[in-house]
């Protein structure tokens, strides 16, 4: 017999809020131009954490209240049928050809979530990697690459697209 236990879950939605990313872009590049860069990162990529809550912005209530709902609805997967998520922060990041983000975890959240607000031809993935993959020093020798015995993958930048992760 063969058992899954610890599933990694992902949740992956398209939104519809493509009407609202004209407005949002020119937003966030806005921001971009009055306010400094979070410099906690190895990479050029601009981010607003900790420099600019999206949450202070009420263009951005009616989205930030939809991903909440949705993680809502992932939680049920958890067996969390009561709790009511509260986004406790929410920025954006701006990445230029070239750019990249470091792998990191959000450590004090039940939930995370990204969602494509514009995405470049040809721009990157967002590349998860298991926990798993920190701790095994000595590696399979795989003949076969499955989902079985990845210790990253990714999901393509679409733009719409919600994807909320542990």
């Amino acid at each position: 017999m063969i058992e899954a236990q610890f599933p990694t879950l992902f949740y992956i939605q398209d939104l519809g809020f493509k009407s609202l990313h004209l407005q949002y872009v020119e937003k966030m590049y806005a921001v971009m131009q009055n306010t400094p860069s979070t410099k906690m990162w190895e990479c050029d990529t601009y981010g607003s954490f900790q420099t600019y809550d999206l949450r202070s912005e009420p263009l951005f209530k009616k989205l930030l209240d939809d991903c909440a709902a949705h993680v809502n609805l992932f939680a049920k997967k958890f067996g969390i049928n009561k709790a009511k998520a509260e986004c406790n922060g929410s920025w954006f990041n701006i990445a230029r050809p070239g750019n990249f983000q470091e792998f990191h975890m959000h450590a004090m959240s039940h939930f995370s979530a990204v969602y494509y607000v514009k995405t470049p031809q040809n721009c990157g993935n967002i590349v998860f990697k298991s926990h798993e993959a920190d701790t095994n020093m000595f590696l399979m020798p795989i003949d076969e690459e499955t989902p079985n015995n990845w210790s990253t993958m990714f999901y393509p930048a679409i733009e719409g697209r919600l994807i909320i992760f542990r």
